[in-house]
């Protein structure tokens, strides 16, 4: 009879920053004839976490076509993420220290420091390997099988040859090309899901050197003042979800108006913190979305919200919002990628204080708070256009590289009045990365001084007329 002695599991360390055990045959006396082995289980590589491997703290899994990626952070929560638009898709709660498993028999495990299992997906399989799908799944499969899937999908996932290899086709014999004419270069469309809005909208039109500025003792710009900087992010701000073919079809109803839209909102969608809860969902097809006010999930696919607006994100904007100017909430908001590239090439959204709105609301504002007549104090009408006179040398500031990109967008483009607040607040929706939204706060306080109310700003002579200071944005397709 031959004897064959058990493998020696040896760790390797892949590019990807995954774990893996991978079988070493232990040595034979040479008078003992030792079999060979053979195995049907995937082979460690990057981005994939097979039998035996774990995903340590800041090492991540990346989709093939590089938009997903799931990390483990060193607080040892899980978080799937859009890597182009920074929007999460699933998030799981961790534990500092803790990593993640793929054990034998196909188990997903968060594992704490002192070793307990805080979270399984309970898959039950053999020779599993756990990767993130092209459109936004953390799946966990083997051969062409899909055995799991974060978040839930209501539709099929399949699994790519490069993680299940199909077998090799009979070579055909290759067919003589035939020349094809050369392709009109195409020129790139603007992603609205992104910079939302036409070209010609009053946020996308820069400032012109036509502007007139109200001097600094001015009614509206020293009223400006009457309140601290600030901006809104995680708190008080709006929370952009952006919707695949996969995500549910949820129910969203007024209760106030018995209104109900049928529209695919992924289940991690969160309002940030406030009594807002001003939540956008982009659709599928990216430039379709909806607009909630006081969002409330109320059961599986289930929400209410007391204001529900359906945005076409390439007209201009002005139809119909769910903020209390009567404009987009789009409109004005900071983006999380714009941001990462200090590049901000619209107007930004401002909020004040009752002590500083005046009543009777101006463009582009269309309408003002329902109490705006008895609760405004101050001398600034919703829509006020304010903005830093190209005649300040922003450059000599002392200023983060956020706070350059500030500058440079309320000096190219300005700030319009389109909210109630309780001080003077700028929006960043709640994917913006903390330490760059906490340099933007800073700068902010320095920058806001500078800002002059622009009193010819009108619907036939935007952001006062003249050359404009900044090159009108790509055409919307």
């Amino acid at each position: 009879m031959i004897s064959i002695r058990r493998p020696l599991a040896v760790a390797t360390v892949l590019a990807a920053g995954l774990v893996a055990s991978v079988a070493l045959p232990s040595l034979a006396s040479a008078a003992t004839p030792v079999a060979a082995a053979t195995t049907a289980c995937p082979a460690p590589a990057a981005n994939r976490l097979v039998e035996g491997g774990s995903l340590t703290a800041g090492k991540s899994l990346t989709s093939p076509n590089g938009v997903f990626k799931l990390t483990l952070a060193t607080d040892g929560s899980l978080t799937l993420f859009n890597t182009t638009t920074g929007g999460r898709r699933w998030v799981q709660q961790g534990w500092t220290g803790a990593h993640l498993d793929l054990r034998t028999g196909g188990k997903l495990v968060l594992v704490a420091k002192d070793g307990s299992v805080r979270w399984a997906n309970n898959v039950a399989a053999t020779c599993s390997t756990v990767w993130v799908h092209d459109s936004g799944y953390l799946v966990s499969s083997h051969g062409t099988v899909v055995d799991w899937n974060a978040p839930a999908s209501t539709t099929t996932l399949t699994v790519p040859a490069s993680i299940a290899p199909a077998p090799s086709p009979t070579p055909t014999p290759t067919p003589t090309p035939t020349p094809t004419p050369t392709p009109t270069p195409v020129v790139p469309a603007r992603n609205v899901s992104q910079l939302p809005f036409s070209s010609t909208a009053p946020w996308n039109t820069s400032m012109g050197t036509g502007a007139k500025f109200e001097s600094a003792t001015g009614a509206m710009t020293a009223k400006l003042a009457l309140t601290t900087p600030t901006l809104n992010s995680s708190r008080w701000s709006i929370a952009v979800f952006y919707a695949t073919t996969s995500d549910p079809v949820a129910t969203v109803t007024n209760p106030n108006t018995g209104q109900v839209v049928q529209v695919r909102v992924p289940r991690n969608t969160a309002p940030t913190y406030g009594t807002d809860k001003h939540v956008g969902v982009i659709q599928p097809d990216g430039f379709t979305a909806y607009e909630f006010y006081k969002m409330t999930n109320v059961g599986t696919d289930q929400w209410t919200s007391t204001r529900i607006v359906k945005q076409d994100l390439r007209t201009d904007g002005m139809k119909d919002g769910s903020r209390a100017s009567g404009v987009s909430f789009f409109a004005g908001l900071i983006r999380t990628q714009e941001l990462k590239k200090l590049s901000i090439n619209h107007t930004l959204a401002l909020g004040i204080s009752d002590a500083q709105l005046k009543s009777g609301p101006v463009w582009p504002a269309r309408t003002q708070d329902s109490n705006g007549t008895t609760a405004y104090s101050g001398t600034i009408p919703m829509g006020t256009l304010f903005a830093i006179p190209s005649t300040v040398d922003v450059s000599k500031l002392a200023l983060s590289a956020e706070g350059k990109a500030l500058a440079k967008a309320l000096q190219n483009y300005g700030a319009h009045v389109l909210i109630r607040s309780g001080t003077q607040a700028l929006y960043c929706e709640h994917t913006c990365d903390p330490t760059q939204a906490a340099n933007l706060v800073k700068d902010w306080r320095t920058l806001s001084p500078l800002l002059r109310a622009v009193t010819n700003n009108t619907a036939t002579n935007v952001a006062g007329g003249g050359t404009r200071l900044a090159p009108a944005l790509p055409a919307v397709s």
